[in-house]
């Protein structure tokens, strides 16, 4: 057999052979050929994560909930909290649970309009901190409690009054992408007995940071099924690309403006430019004085821009410039 008629070279025949491990039998087990393999183990009947791409409406509904939530907050602990959005996290159910430290609030809330159970946490830091400003205190109740426990009847009642207001606000906030209402199934306090959706299952988990009186903070969770939202992937797809786009580029004009509010500006005008000859110049001596006419009308300069024209004159002993509009562009009347 001619050299070029071999597949493999010499080399590479001596290469599988070292690469291949001899077992038990004496017989040499295939090897793997000038390889660093870095495989990870994948799933194929795991969740889609293609909707995780498009959770730009989501995070535009959780802005509008936090707005309208705040209020509703404010109502009833008589100030104003601050709240503090976190970026949307996807994980598997059973991870999330791990997370949580009881004793909590969880509500087990029925989607009215899409297929599954959502489920709303209260951290009891909140859940106190309410039930303290409700009956005239000034928050500065307890914030933990040792243990597992349940809510007093007076605790429950407070925790249906935030998760009936979260029900409104987050209403409002789906209103311009879907139509969904909320229903209350169930409460618990363990983190076992909540179980919306199986511990492999993929969950979506919009978190809000309160910012209450006396240096005290707490959050609340809307947790929504991964597989919820599914059936609505094209709305949150086309909310992403128009409306939310438009919404964030009025916000961040908002905000650009109400930074530049606050900048510092110099303002100035020059009087008069007087012409002399260079011998005039050096022959000045204290107390001459360099005749000048006054023009009738003055350039006001922001920055070192001709901006404004105005008058010049005094008020209450102070020079001062009367502004009479705008700089006129040059060939415009």
């Amino acid at each position: 057999m001619s050299p070029s008629s071999q597949l493999l070279s010499q080399e590479e025949i001596d290469a599988l052979v070292t690469n291949a491990d001899a077992d038990s039998s004496g017989f040499s087990s295939p090897g793997i050929y000038r390889t660093n393999p870095n495989a990870a183990i994948y799933d194929l009947a795991s969740e889609d994560s293609g909707l995780v791409a498009h959770l730009g409406a989501l995070e535009m509904i959780s802005d509008r909930f936090s707005r309208l939530f705040r209020v509703t907050l404010a109502g009833m602990l008589q100030y104003q909290p601050k709240i503090k959005i976190a970026e949307l996290r996807v994980e598997s159910f059973a991870d999330y649970r791990k997370q949580l430290k009881v004793p909590i609030s969880l509500n087990i809330i029925k989607l009215d309009g899409l297929r599954g159970n959502a489920l709303f946490v209260i951290e009891p830091q909140i859940i106190f901190n309410s039930l303290d400003r409700f009956f005239g205190g000034g928050g500065k109740s307890r914030t933990t409690v040792e243990g597992m426990r349940e809510f007093t009847p007076t605790e429950s009642r407070v925790i249906q009054m935030i998760v009936q207001g979260i029900f409104s606000d987050l209403k409002n906030s789906w209103e311009p992408v879907y139509k969904l209402n909320f229903e209350h199934v169930t409460s618990e306090i363990n983190p076992q007995f909540a179980q919306i959706v199986d511990d492999t299952d993929l969950v979506i988990v919009s978190e809000f940071a309160i910012e209450m009186a006396n240096d005290i903070t707490g959050t609340i969770q809307v947790v929504y099924p991964f597989g919820a939202m599914k059936p609505i992937r094209h709305l949150l797809k086309n909310q992403v690309q128009a409306d939310y786009a438009d919404e964030r580029d009025r916000a961040w004009k908002r905000q650009l403006k109400d930074c530049v509010k606050d900048v510092e500006l110099d303002l100035k005008t020059d009087l008069a430019y007087p012409r002399i000859s260079l011998l005039d110049l050096m022959n000045l001596k204290v107390g001459d004085i360099i005749p000048i006419k006054m023009p009738d009308t003055v350039l006001v300069q922001v920055e070192g821009v001709p901006t404004y024209e105005g008058i010049y004159g005094t008020v209450n002993g102070h020079a001062a410039i009367r502004l009479l509009g705008l700089k006129k562009e040059e060939g415009k009347s």
